[in-house]
């Protein structure tokens, strides 16, 4: 089963789908340590839910600047992860997302 963190992040019933099928086939208890970590993960992915550029994180190029957005709780969190130059639509998403100019000449 794969799983993108991207998906778990941005789509509420992805994310219930994605458990219900992990909690069927990891169940036992010696995945105490998978369950762990996935509880983890999804915490840290949790701390972002309210910034209004989470549903733009699908669109970056760079692996970095996905997770920065992933982790990200304000536009300011992206700056040293995310190129505006190499990220374009990334940044136009997110531009339309709260009304703010990121392309200052």
């Amino acid at each position: 089963m794969r799983l993108s963190l991207v998906s778990l992040a941005t789509d509420q019933a992805e994310l219930e789908t994605s458990l219900q099928k992990l909690n069927d086939l990891c169940h036992r208890p010696y995945m105490i340590s998978f369950w762990n970590c996935m509880n983890e993960t999804l915490e840290e992915i949790d701390k972002g839910k309210g910034w209004i550029g989470r549903p733009c994180c699908q669109l970056p190029q760079s692996e970095k600047c996905m997770k920065a957005c992933l982790q990200a709780q304000s536009s300011l969190d992206l700056d040293d992860f995310c190129r505006k130059s190499d990220e374009i639509a990334f940044y136009t998403c997110i531009e339309r997302q709260d009304g703010t100019d990121y392309f200052i000449l």
